[in-house]
């Protein structure tokens, strides 16, 4: 069984694989999904984020689709820095240790 390969005309002639617009098209899309990747990161449930930040199940669905409320779009940014900021710090520690296990190493290191 062979594949049969495409060639350029024919591929830009091919409909969209998906119709419908991503999470990007939210007005925070971007924003809801770096909450996201950061939730995920430093291991904050949607629960603990709901009881941290002291919103509930409707605000966090709005924001982690990326679509909060006008009256709810200060907090959203307040909660994504907060949580960009903790991301940074983690980011910093994990270099400085290793940074500090390669030192330690005896290993000579190339400027």
């Amino acid at each position: 069984m062979s594949k049969h390969h495409l060639n350029s005309e024919q591929y830009n002639e091919l409909p969209p694989f998906k119709k419908e617009g991503s999470r990007y098209d939210a007005p925070f899309g971007k924003e809801s999904l770096e909450l996201q990747h950061h939730m995920a990161a430093l291991d904050i449930s949607r629960e603990g984020l709901m009881k941290d930040y002291s919103i509930n199940e409707y605000q966090l669905k709005d924001f982690l689709f990326g679509t909060p409320g006008k009256s709810d779009e200060e907090k959203f940014h307040s909660i994504h820095n907060d949580l960009k900021v903790k991301m940074d710090g983690k980011i910093k520690e994990s270099n400085k240790r290793a940074q500090e296990k390669l030192l330690n190493s005896g290993k000579k290191i190339e400027h």
